[in-house]
């Protein structure tokens, strides 16, 4: 998404078997609560509809809680976490939004 020419957000997708991956998302600062990611999130299960998927799936860091609530309030729930290897505590968990 640009306004003006300037990168204000991007998504990053990937169509797997059993879902449509969100590899990244970003806001840049000055429009982030303008509701630029729901629209994203939008896109992407339009996306994923056409691909003939019933999930949209992504993970993230396990210290941005307020990443955390922004996905459980577009209707995603936390299906698992992980460990990057070397820590012997999760570092990541994943959420999926079923469609």
């Amino acid at each position: 998404m640009e306004e003006q020419g300037v990168p204000m957000a991007c998504l990053f997708l990937t169509a797997k078997p059993d879902c449509l991956y969100i590899g990244k998302m970003a806001v840049a600062e000055p429009y982030r609560g303008q509701g630029a990611g729901r629209h994203l999130m939008e896109l992407a299960e339009e996306r994923a509809r056409a691909l003939g998927l019933t999930a949209l799936k992504l993970d993230t860091r396990v210290e941005l809680t307020g990443n955390h609530a922004a996905f459980v309030a577009m209707g995603f729930a936390k299906t698992g976490e992980a460990a990057h290897e070397g820590y012997d505590r999760p570092t990541s968990f994943t959420f999926t939004k079923t469609l």
